[in-house]
């Protein structure tokens, strides 16, 4: 499938007219383009892996991730995963009931999964901030723990739901931000981590009566050996220490000292050889006497995981990491018995190259290049040393430009043909934009302070810069602009180069430095800075201060004596992480987390808006793309016809409108 196939030029909003409110948006729906038509086309990315779990059988391993629910064949990784698409919902937490029929996801709320037809039974509304999920002995009834992470006080505790009719069964603990959960056998208690004080212990606690006994653990995990009394915890430093729930003391009937780390990814029992099994966040696994507490083994799994999982015969150990390695292993010895590499872009920087490619940062050094006709990754760039931090396009050449800390390179993404042009061994490369010509502005940082230089693309020789004096207007060459801060972006725009410092926006036109455009404006907001996002070429690039984003209101940058007066073409109660122009009056946005005027302490994000200005201050129509489970930080354009979005869910969507009659077949989803 083609891309002239795929895509239908995005919106048709080209004018620059400047409508009232009714006639605006009735030329809009004149077009025969809504916003309601954009589609996720493609999403690129296996997703961010949070959890994952054994069905009762140990035949189907379900791995869950940002982008939805993985379904493997335990036996062989390598065959083709059942896929189910979760959407918006972010599956942080998994468990399957005892019977292996349902399957249980909590993230933005809670949802109930059909294990064998991954059909979605039941939304629960718990609301954000799960952090514990757990069925009782006959799959019944599920208690989903809640806490971290949520709004309002009276919404955590512990709810129960009947898992036939989804009706909530209890509420308890509401003051009490809770993690971990469990059911015991006997099916009325509990055990939970978490406490209403800032810090967190072990609960067991009667659901129906709400009677409890502490626990004086501090693990984020716990392990109920089959006795039903005698229950684990760790710590890291500390070691193996053992309660007994059959009396009423919270203390530690016995310990073991040990000199791991603090934060398990799992504890569970191998009750067929008696031994308790540990896996560590940085990838240890230990072994234990089940009676004795004695230390029998200790190696090295050579993952940092995630997640992790034993299987119910504890002859395999399932383990992910950040980077989409699958690995089962010998929880005895460590030996990889299979594994399945996996793709998880971040929301690093990208651009779309030419009218057939998406180039992306992977792995922190290398370029993927995602081609459109072939609809594959067609190559992947090395040669980057340290950490890639920009990335530039020339339009008109498809040249990709890269920069590490110290290096700028030049690629051919058809061929991977690449050349340093500029290796700056001193200074740390924060910033690059290209100019108007065969040049490109970068900005460098030192321990003190910052600069812009100005370099042919060539050559990489230094072009610098002409100073303008202001005392009798005479020409004189600077090598650098000076800066007190280190820039961490740089915009051009109509044969500017525009960048932010302290507050104000400095314009250099032509090169240039000292004219009475520097600084530009300067507005008194509630910020230290304000960002500048690219705009679509020769025009005015998009000013943001928190959650509000500014254009130019005369839209000529011919009048550069004057102070330009911006107005709000969009607005976020949170701050907003990205944003891209489509067109004259199109925008589009992405904001979480934060206000204008500091955190506010909500994990909400809002995703992709597409935004629509009625071309005159402070009128505009905000549409929500919905397609993300996490948080947009990368946006880009390419043209009028496609747009990516690239997220902390560990993957990037491309969207666009469809062609009517084309055939077009739902999101492809690409994850290997």
């Amino acid at each position: 499938m083609r891309r002239t196939g795929l895509i239908l030029a995005f919106m048709l909003l080209v004018t620059t007219t400047v409508f009232a409110q009714d006639d605006f948006f009735a030329q809009l729906e004149d077009t025969g383009t809504h916003p309601d038509q954009v589609q996720p086309l493609i999403q690129l990315g296996w997703g961010y892996p949070y959890d994952l779990a054994w069905t009762p059988d140990g035949d189907t391993l379900v791995v869950a991730t940002g982008a939805g629910l993985w379904f493997y064949d335990a036996h062989d990784l390598m065959a083709e995963p059942r896929f189910v698409e979760t959407d918006t919902h972010a599956p942080y937490h998994i468990a399957i009931s005892p019977d292996g029929t349902l399957l249980a996801s909590g993230g933005s709320d809670t949802r109930l999964w059909d294990i064998a037809s991954g059909v979605l039974l039941d939304i629960l509304p718990t609301g954000e901030g799960v952090g514990g999920l757990a069925f009782n002995r006959d799959g019944s009834l599920l208690a989903v723990s809640k806490g971290f992470g949520v709004r309002q006080a009276d919404q955590r505790g512990i709810y129960l739901y009947d898992t036939r009719t989804g009706r909530e069964q209890a509420h308890i603990f509401d003051q009490w931000a809770l993690s971990y959960v469990q059911f015991m056998p006997d099916g009325d208690h509990l055990l939970v981590q978490g406490d209403p004080s800032p810090e967190s212990r072990g609960l067991l606690l009667n659901w129906r009566t709400e009677e409890y006994q502490l626990i004086e653990s501090h693990s984020n995990v716990f392990l109920l050996l089959p006795d039903g009394v005698t229950l684990l915890d760790y710590s890291g430093g500390v070691g193996l220490r053992q309660f007994d729930l059959s009396v009423s003391t919270s203390e530690p009937v016995r310990s073991v000292a040990y000199d791991g780390t603090d934060w398990l990814s799992l504890l569970a029992t191998i009750e067929e050889i008696g031994q308790i099994i540990t896996l560590t966040r940085d990838g240890e696994v230990t072994l234990w006497d089940d009676q004795t507490l004695e230390l029998t083994a200790r190696f090295d799994s050579g993952i940092n995981p995630t997640s992790a999982a034993l299987s119910p015969d504890g002859t395999r150990l399932a383990v992910v990491d950040k980077d989409g390695l699958l690995r089962l292993i010998n929880p005895l010895n460590g030996s990889t018995l299979a594994e399945r590499q996996h793709f998880v872009p971040r929301a690093a920087p990208m651009q779309f190259v030419g009218e057939n490619r998406l180039a992306f940062v992977m792995n922190q050094r290398e370029i993927w290049v995602w081609n459109f006709d072939m609809l594959q990754i067609e190559r992947v760039l090395t040669g980057h040393e340290g950490t890639i931090t920009s990335l530039a396009v020339d339009p008109e050449s498809a040249t990709l430009y890269s920069t590490d800390d110290s290096t700028l390179r030049s690629w051919n993404p058809a061929t991977g043909e690449s050349r340093i042009i500029l290796d700056t061994a001193d200074a740390r490369i924060t910033a690059i934009a290209l100019g108007g010509g065969d040049d490109i502005y970068v900005a460098t940082c030192t321990l003190r302070d910052g600069a812009i230089g100005r370099y042919a693309l060539d050559t990489g020789e230094s072009i610098g810069f002409t100073h303008v004096n202001s005392q009798d207007g005479h020409l004189e060459p600077v090598p650098a602009i000076e800066t007190d801060d280190c820039l961490d972006q740089l915009i051009t725009a109509s044969w500017s180069l525009i960048y932010a410092e302290r507050g104000n926006v400095y314009i250099v036109r032509d090169n240039l430095v000292g004219m009475p455009v520097t600084p530009a404006f300067e507005f008194p907001l509630p910020v230290d800075n304000p960002r500048l996002m690219q705009a679509k070429p020769k025009t005015w690039p998009l000013l943001v201060y928190g959650g509000v984003a500014l254009v130019d209101r005369q839209n000529d940058m011919n009048v550069i004596d004057e102070p330009y007066a911006p107005y709000p073409v969009v607005a976020h109660d949170y701050s907003i992480t990205a944003l891209a122009q489509l067109d004259d009056v199109t925008y589009l946005s992405a904001a979480c987390g934060r206000t204008a005027y500091g955190y506010s302490g909500d994990p909400y994000c809002s995703g992709v808006d597409m935004v629509i200005s009625g071309g005159y201050p402070g009128y505009y129509e905000r549409y929500p793309l919905n397609a993300h489970s996490g948080a947009v930080f990368r946006l880009v354009v390419n043209g009028d016809q496609v747009f990516a979005s690239a997220s902390t869910d560990g993957t990037i969507i491309i969207w666009g409108v469809p062609v009517e009659g084309a055939g077009f077949a739902p999101i492809r989803v690409i994850s290997r």
